[in-house]
């Protein structure tokens, strides 16, 4: 997950974990401290890590082999939205076409009246550099199950992917703390600074369904229909 300072990553990641985040919670979680969600998708056992490492540098992100990346950026500060389009293009000219799966995410919808950037504005830039695009917020929950169940879906659908069931390997060059058996990374850094991104693997422990999730985003109905750069269940 990438963003600039104050753009809500924290916010996001808790959202991940849990449905109860307060907008009162402290902004940044104690250093090094790892989550795991495991989860069932597609009929294969993930478990999704959430980790948050302290930040150790504007390009430390660039270090970390993934298979997606999340920008993000807040719909009422026009630098972040700038230091989001820096992100994108240092990824478009960093890794091979189609090797990641990468999502623009505009957040603090609920602070509408505020918005310097509009929503065609966030689309022309994704779809320039190849990106998913999508509208949350953080503070209300919304959309946000959207978000992980699309990136979950890009991660699995994803072209290597295919040609390679077990995907590419994890070798981060970066100490990162492990656990045991496969799994979907999702590592984070603290909102002062960068956050770096998401790997997936199959997994076998017991999982949780994602079924609510699909219900609520209404991905079980015409699954990868559309074309557009917002819908973020077509591969």
């Amino acid at each position: 997950m990438l963003g600039g300072a104050g753009v809500g990553k924290t916010a996001l990641t808790q959202q991940f974990l849990t449905s109860e985040y307060m907008a009162a919670q402290n902004t940044s979680f104690d250093d090094s401290i790892e989550y795991t969600i495991p989860v069932m998708l597609d009929g294969q056992d993930l478990i999704v890590d959430l980790i948050d490492l302290p930040y150790s540098g504007a390009d430390a992100w660039t270090s970390y082999e993934v298979d997606a990346y999340i920008v993000v950026y807040s719909i009422t500060d026009r630098r972040s939205f700038r230091k989001a389009v820096e992100f994108l293009t240092e990824i478009t000219a960093s890794a091979p076409k189609g090797s990641n799966c990468v999502i623009l995410v505009a957040n603090k919808t609920d602070l509408e009246r505020s918005r310097v950037i509009n929503r065609q504005e966030g689309k022309s830039v994704a779809e320039l550099h190849n990106a998913k695009y999508t509208e949350v917020s953080a503070i209300l929950n919304h959309k946000v199950d959207d978000l992980l169940v699309g990136v979950l879906k890009r991660i699995l659908h994803a072209p290597l992917r295919q040609a390679s069931p077990q995907g590419p390997p994890q070798t981060p060059s970066q100490p990162v703390p492990q656990r045991r058996g496969s799994r979907t990374e999702l590592i984070d850094r603290q909102d002062s600074g960068t956050a770096a991104c998401c790997g997936s693997k199959g997994g076998g422990r017991k999982s949780l369904s994602l079924r609510k999730m699909f219900m609520k985003s209404g991905v079980l109905q015409g699954l990868f229909k559309s074309k557009s750069c917002e819908n973020l269940f077509n591969p």
